[in-house]
């Protein structure tokens, strides 16, 4: 936490979903056979640096073996990021009115685009496409927004 003109500010707390952020659609020899899909090539470095700024706690409905394996792939702790597991939705997951949240994911269902507006999270999502999952543009976009955050 740093301290900014009396007030404490927290480090940002990031939500990033796996099934279209972390895994992507792409060719076959990136195909991981236990998560049943490809692993984004930008993953490892965007989820260190994600790490490095603050907490990042794993989206899923993905069995917990699974999410294991994920971090061995992104060489990260298996005990790095805490699992989230929701059932029927992300909001589940995520605190509502929480000043850091930062929200990584591909689509969003009704609901979830509702409590982002009901929470004032809009400008702390960040929608990456599923083809693609998340490149370094996502990370300059997100790093843009921690630095107007601060100055604030």
């Amino acid at each position: 936490p740093q301290e900014r003109t009396g007030v404490r500010m927290s480090r940002p707390h990031f939500y990033i979903e796996i099934a279209t952020v972390i895994l992507h659609q792409g060719n076959p020899s990136d195909y991981d056979n236990t998560l049943q899909g490809y692993i984004n090539p930008y993953a490892s470095s965007f989820v260190n640096w994600a790490l490095s700024q603050g907490v990042v706690y794993w989206l899923t409905d993905r069995p917990f073996h699974e999410q294991v394996h994920l971090a061995k792939l992104l060489r990260v702790p298996a005990d790095a990021i805490p699992i989230r597991s929701f059932e029927s939705s992300k909001t589940e997951l995520i605190p509502p009115s929480h000043p850091d949240v930062i929200w990584v994911d591909c689509e969003l269902i009704p609901g979830e685009i509702t409590f982002l507006h009901e929470n004032h999270y809009m400008d702390r999502f960040f929608q990456v496409p599923a083809s693609t999952g998340v490149t370094s543009a996502t990370k300059a976009l997100i790093e843009r927004k921690l630095r107007e955050r601060a100055k604030n």
